[in-house]
């Protein structure tokens, strides 16, 4: 009876903020699915995904329809008709896709960061629950290398090639097994899907292990138990010897190309527009191509439809006084009726290309890009640029589907402004959330989680973040969203929407909350972990420099970066806090001690010359909050000119260092876009560009070329593991596409493209980051699938004599009423099923209102420190007294005997001013946490 339903009856509260909703197609009618939708997706299904997101202090929706491919017919239009039906209930303002399965659009993979995963059957079929104590074997394929997609395929040996990573779940083990060509990044990735499957279908408990084809030793019981569940469902394989079943594993080649699951057409770059008509006097519908070159704005008439070809998308653009045949004719496009398979069979364009419907005055950047000067504003030329070097001719990237994109960025008014609702902040502390006062709601430590409750229109409406800072643990991060849902059951009836933070991708609404209080500070609290080498770390040096953006008073934030002039930026404003200090000497490089004199605490805030007048009273904001906490009263705040600066800024942040000058005049005039240049797996002759949307400086893959494009610069960034050909190609791709922008958006034909290596970024470079990060361009490479790997495997169950744990018994705890605790959240995601512990107080941002860090009631292992029940070896090799390489470093354990707290020590001098890019002597003189803080980045820690 969906027919008899109202759109805001099958869709009720849809796009009221920011998340990711979910409805599958059941009996003909959308079905919401949980909050906690991670990205499942049945073959036998269709499927509707709304995602909403808020950008400069606007909302934003896609909405996709999603087809598996043994959905039925009808279920497939049911979908269609629904997803228009929700866009009208939306004000016709969402910008809709049709999705099917393994032709997914970037955006849409992009909205689940662990993948995209295919499971067998539909709701016909009928689904099976999950039994977290009833494993059913599978083997998972897992593809791509930042859009990730995870197959479930047949557990046997040949579902297995060389060029691709697999997950074995057996439930109660997760075995990754690693193709010999699959890349470091490719291996990081199925960690996460490893982790993810581990902690929401398994609740923690399953171990996990890692197997690399490359030298994969068959004698071992992992690399055997492997096989012998492959070889199960293989009739007369059963017994077969590992080694010999290893030699039926299939090639890279035979496995396929990454790169071809998302890969153009030979006619994805040409640009082409159609005017779509409603013919008076015949009644139907004509369709003609607009032959005039370049397209201009003019082209789109008010009156009609137009359909855009570009870079592989089909963008159907409805003007606001379409006939109502011309808008059915544009929803056939989407539906994949007879007038759409028709278009893209002429266009060479594979019937599932992405297909998208734009409205009239809600034109993306990217669907503007292929009309020329479409608002663009003219940029001077700059005084010097790349030399261009005659290169033969070689087509790597389709530049033009490269310049026309595929982001969307549909825009609607602000749902909410954040200060109407109600507001509660709990920290992530040892598996529980513990209340934040709420005069210090905003404050957020980069080594912690945090979960938040908004509760607005008049508390009918309901929405839960999850923070995660930068440092923040693996197990915090995965308490967090566990948490977040039980904070939705417990405080919204389980109908709140629930959204994923990430330090530095903050949302406007979620910085609106704090109006203009948010700041993030370096430190935080421990790992809940007892088997994990962690302590809580605070800066106490009495030196913060904070950099601050922001537009208004709703949407800026303040983040805590190195005490270093270096990170200086004239674009922005920066805040300097100094406590009071006493007489003190100083050592230079040289040995010259000099006496400092004291100093009152001072609140500075830097105003950068190329700042605007709103960042200017931002940071007069931000300042007046920061300045109680150094004793200075808000009238007290001083306020410096760049250019103009006292003697003691620069001398408490280092000294003057050279840093991003520019005025407001050199400004870019266009949002930044980065793409990732990786060398095509099919024998190394070429590269393949995918674009990274919301990037932070996380995003630079060492693996990799990257390119940056602010309009009037090009910036090429080498990572340290790109390889020739990337560095060759990249070259030739950032040519092209200056000559290919110019011709379509206006910029100069002489924009100068400039060369980077990875570790020597220039400040006119990092500028385009907030937050960025100075240490490390110093720092050693750190396989991040090392890193990864060592941590999962660190969190694997301990093996220890269960019945010495059943004779503690557990303590009695009482809980406050701003707390919550999952009952057995420490004993899913806790190793060693340790006992869980409640703070007596809420929590607040300084450190002597932490509470004190807890004891464990059982036995544990602590690497670095000896331990009966781990059998942990006592430290036979002290520090200092041998010198270890640092790769060696990386996978000692507890067992080596070395004093694991200190395994900087064990590195020589020179390795070790490369790994910390300073002398032990300045090392030592940090602070603490600044040490602790170094050591964790280089995973030394």
């Amino acid at each position: 009876h969906a027919c008899a339903m109202s759109a805001a009856d099958l869709f009720p509260g849809a796009g009221q903020s920011p998340g990711v909703e979910c409805w599958r197609i059941e009996a003909m009618r959308p079905v919401k699915l949980p909050s906690n939708f991670s990205g499942k997706f049945h073959t036998g299904d269709s499927y509707i995904v709304l995602h909403t997101w808020e950008h400069k202090g606007i909302l934003l929706l896609n909405v996709h329809f999603w087809i598996g491919t043994e959905s039925t017919r009808d279920e497939a239009g049911a979908a269609a008709l629904f997803t228009v039906e929700l866009d009208q209930l939306l004000g016709d303002l969402p910008t809709q896709f049709r999705e099917t399965q393994g032709h997914e659009s970037d955006e849409f993979l992009q909205i689940f960061p662990n993948g995209v995963h295919y499971l067998e059957g539909g709701v016909e079929s009928g689904f099976k629950t999950v039994d977290r104590d009833a494993y059913t074997t599978r083997l998972l394929h897992v593809k791509g290398k930042r859009n990730v997609r995870v197959m479930q395929v047949t557990v046997c040996v040949e579902s297995l090639n060389s060029g691709d990573v697999f997950l074995l779940d057996t439930g109660k083990t997760i075995t990754q097994w690693n193709g010999s060509t699959a890349s470091r990044a490719e291996k990081a990735k199925a960690l996460d899907v490893a982790l993810s499957v581990k902690s929401e279908e398994h609740g923690g408990k399953s171990s996990f292990h890692a197997i690399d084809q490359t030298g994969c030793d068959f004698t071992d019981d992992t690399v055997k138990a492997f096989f012998a569940v492959l070889n199960e469902s293989s009739e007369g394989n059963e017994k077969e010897d590992a080694a010999v079943s290893a030699t039926r594993i299939k090639s890279a080649n035979e496995g396929g190309d990454d790169d071809e699951m998302s890969k153009s057409t030979s006619g994805a770059g040409a640009v082409r527009l159609y005017h779509v008509c409603d013919d008076d006097t015949t009644g139907t519908l004509t369709m003609t191509e607009l032959c005039d070159r370049p397209l201009g704005k003019e082209s789109l008439k008010t009156e009609d439809v137009f359909v855009l070809c570009a870079g592989g998308v089909v963008y159907v653009w409805v003007g606001k006084k379409t006939s109502a045949a011309e808008r059915d004719g544009a929803n056939e496009f989407l539906q994949g009726g007879e007038r759409a398979v028709k278009f893209l069979d002429l266009n060479r364009l594979p019937r599932e290309s992405s297909v998208k419907i734009v409205k009239e005055g809600t034109e993306t950047a990217l669907f503007k890009q292929a009309f020329h000067r479409w608002g663009v504003v003219a940029v001077p030329k700059p005084a010097s640029g790349f030399s261009k070097k005659e290169e033969k001719e070689k087509q790597q990237v389709d530049v033009s589907a490269l310049i026309a994109g595929s982001e969307s960025n549909t825009v609607t008014n602000a749902f909410d402004d954040g200060v109407a609702g109600v507001l509660a902040v709990w920290r992530v502390e040892d598996f529980k959330l513990v209340g934040v006062k709420e005069a210090f709601h905003g404050q957020f430590f980069c080594g912690d989680s945090y979960v938040l409750h908004y509760a607005y229109d008049e508390g009918k409406r309901h929405v839960v973040y999850f923070w995660q800072g930068r440092e923040s643990s693996t197990d915090e991060k995965a308490a967090s969203g566990l948490l977040a849902r039980e904070v939705s059951d417990t405080r919204a009836g389980g109908v709140a929407t629930q959204v994923r933070v990430v330090q530095g991708k903050e949302p406007e609404h979620f910085c609106s909350l704090f109006r203009g209080r948010m700041v993030v500070r370096s430190g935080g609290k421990a790992s809940g972990f007892r088997n994990v080498d962690a302590a809580d770390t605070y800066d106490e040096d009495g030196v913060c420099l904070y950099h601050v953006r922001g537009r208004d008073g709703t949407n800026v934030r303040a983040v805590q970066v190195a005490d270093d002039a270096a990170c200086l930026n004239s674009g922005d404003c920066f805040i300097l806090t100094l406590e009071a200090r006493g007489e003190t000497c100083a050592e230079d490089d040289v040995g010259v001690v000099t006496k400092q004199p004291p100093s009152d605490p001072r609140v500075l805030v830097w105003i950068g010359a190329g700042s605007s007048e709103a960042e200017k009273a931002c940071a007069k904001m931000v300042a007046t909050l920061l300045a109680p906490g150094v004793g200075v009263g808000s009238s007290r705040v001083e306020l410096v000119e760049e250019g103009k600066e006292p003697d003691i800024f620069w001398e408490r942040i280092g000294g003057k260092k050279s840093y991003a000058k520019f005025s407001r005049d050199d400004a870019t005039g266009s949002d930044p876009r980065l793409f990732q240049l990786c060398d095509a797996k099919s024998g190394g002759v070429g590269i393949t560009a995918e674009e990274v949307f919301h990037f932070t400086q996380d995003d630079l893959d060492d693996d990799d070329v990257m390119l940056l494009d602010v309009a009037t610069e090009i910036f090429l960034w080498i990572g340290k593991r790109a390889n020739e050909n990337e560095r060759n190609e990249s070259l030739k791709l950032a040519e092209q596409f200056v000559a290919v922008a110019a011709a379509t958006d206006g910029r100069d034909t002489e924009t100068p493209i400039t060369s980077i290596p990875s570790g020597s970024e220039p400040n006119l470079f990092t500028r385009h980051f907030t937050g960025w990060d100075i240490t490390k361009a110093s720092r050693t490479f750190v396989d991040p699938y090392e890193m990864k790997l060592k941590q999962l495997i660190a969190a694997n169950p301990a093996v220890l004599e269960v019945h010495s744990l059943r004779k503690t018994p557990a303590k009695k705890e009482t809980e406050k009423d701003d707390s919550f605790a999952l009952p057995a959240l420490r004993d899913a995601l806790s190793p060693l099923k340790t006992m869980s512990l409640l703070t007596d107080s809420t929590s607040s941002p300084t450190k002597d209102d932490q509470p004190a860090s807890p004891k464990a009631a059982t036995p544990h292992a602590t690497p670095g420190a000896p331990s009966p029940a781990a059998g942990v070896r006592e430290v036979t090799t002290p520090s200092g007294s041998r010198v270890i390489a640092l790769d060696e470093l990386l996978v000692m354990d507890g067992g080596s005997g070395l004093d694991l707290s200190k395994k900087e020590s064990y590195l020589s001098n020179e390795q070790f001013e490369e790994v910390f890019g300073m002398t032990r002597g300045k090392f030592d003189a940090l602070a603490e946490w600044k040490r602790k803080d170094a050591k964790k980045k280089v995973g030394l820690f």
